[in-house]
């Protein structure tokens, strides 16, 4: 699962003169943990390990609901999870006082993480096949 906040750090935003008003924070691979937290809920997820214990795979036995597929049953998950992100975020000061804002990063960031990431709980490897085709 990628969970990859980003913000402007104080360092890059020294040059600005005026209030800063937003601090913005993202969420890359939304959709990947959202189906992730499915998959473990809702199907059987076997960790496979290497001889050193690593975790180097993950098994799926049965159905679990994909998220884009207008299921409320995973998109609740998908909200759960930017909840408790932005909730434990907010809990830290921003620069200059700044609002933090959100953003959930496109595909265009995704096939970068997934392709260092690896497989995930739902067995796919995030980088191999494009969305549509693992929620078909």
């Amino acid at each position: 699962m990628i969970m990859m906040p980003y913000n402007c750090s104080s360092h890059r935003c020294s040059s600005q003169d005026t209030q800063t008003s937003g601090t913005p924070q993202g969420i890359a691979g939304l959709a990947v943990v959202a189906d992730s937290l499915s998959a473990i809920r809702d199907a059987r997820v076997k960790v496979v390990r290497d001889d050193t214990g690593l975790v180097v795979d993950y098994e799926v036995e049965g159905d679990y609901p994909a998220y884009g597929n207008n299921d409320d049953r995973v998109d609740e998950l998908a909200v759960w999870v930017v909840e408790r992100f932005m909730g434990k975020v907010r809990q830290h000061p921003t620069y200059r006082d700044a609002v933090h804002t959100q953003s959930v990063l496109t595909i265009t960031s995704n096939v970068v993480y997934g392709k260092a990431a690896g497989n995930t709980r739902t067995g796919v490897d995030p980088a191999s096949r494009s969305r549509q085709e693992r929620t078909r």
